[in-house]
């Protein structure tokens, strides 16, 4: 359901304070269009910080996957270092390869 930014709608010509109102019409229509501003700044506020939240978990989970494939690739490679030490020391045991006399 990802709509995308919200879009204002362009109103060519709104009333004002000349539009044949009286004196006082011009300070109803500015606290309107304070609250109709307020209410877009509200909305764009809440879809920026929603598509930020987004970007975060996905970042996140990114790093978590790619975090975990390094520690296990680490893991690997040690055990594999202490069981070529392991046969090693049993074939030393066993007398195979080690310094030979002659």
């Amino acid at each position: 359901a990802n709509r995308g930014p919200v879009v204002a709608e362009k109103v060519d010509n709104p009333y004002g304070s000349t539009a044949g109102a009286g004196s006082g019409e011009f300070h109803v229509y500015r606290h309107a269009r304070a609250r109709e501003m307020a209410r877009w700044k509200k909305i764009n506020e809440d879809e920026a910080e929603r598509t930020a939240e987004e970007e975060f978990r996905n970042k996140l989970a990114t790093d978590t996957k790619s975090e975990a494939e390094k520690t296990e690739k680490r893991r690997r490679k040690r055990e594999r270092a202490k069981e070529a030490k392991r046969r090693k020391k049993n074939m030393k045991l066993g007398g195979v390869g080690g310094v030979t006399k002659e």
